[in-house]
This record gives structure tokens, C-alpha cells and sequence, in this order.
């Protein structure tokens, strides 16, 4: 099963940004998942809250997430 939509860790798809080099990063169930340029899933940055967004800083060194606890 895809960890997209694993339900046990909760969450939902939101926010999406793609890298220069073609990484993706997007928030779901766990936090970040990341993929490759050809949608393989590489890990997932797990937050331990939900997570709604991400943003990438203009040198792409900062993974920047916003998350809510409940």
C-alpha cells in the first residue's frame, strides 16, 4: 500500500513544492513525503503532527513545514 494513504499515521495531501532538481516534497499522512522525478517515494519526513505545507528557501537548503498538534 502507499504510504499516501496509509491510514493509521492521519493526514490528508495538501501543500506540494518541486526542487530544481526535480524532487518532491509533499505533505500527507506523516508528514513530508518525498519522490522522485519518477514518482518513486524515496522517505518520508514523519513530524508527528499534521502537517499542512511546505516551502523550499531560494537556495533550496531549508525544507521549511507547517504543522498543527492536536
Amino acid at each position: 500500500m502507499s504510504p499516501i494513504w496509509y491510514p493509521l499515521l492521519g493526514g490528508l495531501p495538501d501543500g506540494m513544492k518541486i526542487g530544481n532538481n526535480g524532487y518532491i516534497f509533499a505533505t500527507g499522512p506523516g508528514g513530508v513525503l518525498v519522490y522522485s522525478q519518477d514518482s518513486r517515494h524515496l522517505g518520508t519526513i514523519m513530524t508527528g503532527q499534521a502537517t499542512a505545507n511546505c516551502a523550499l528557501d531560494k537556495d533550496e537548503k531549508y525544507l521549511y513545514m507547517t504543522a498543527h498538534s492536536f
